[in-house]
């Protein structure tokens, strides 16, 4: 996720799916990566998962 708010991106962290995202060995601390592992985990994530469309889509 590319266009979280600070306050999302701290509520996204707190869950151990949830980890920055890291490019060839640089961490980018402005993106997070989440490891969905099942269809339905999904559905926990999809608000910020639009919020992100959102804001970057208003770009």
């Amino acid at each position: 996720l590319t266009r979280l708010g600070d306050e999302e991106k701290a509520t996204l962290l707190e869950d151990p799916a949830v980890e920055y995202f890291t490019g060839h060995g640089r961490v980018i601390r402005k993106w997070l990566f989440i490891a969905i592992k099942e269809p339905a985990d999904l559905e926990r994530y999809l608000p910020f998962i639009e919020a992100s469309y959102r804001e970057a889509a208003q770009q």
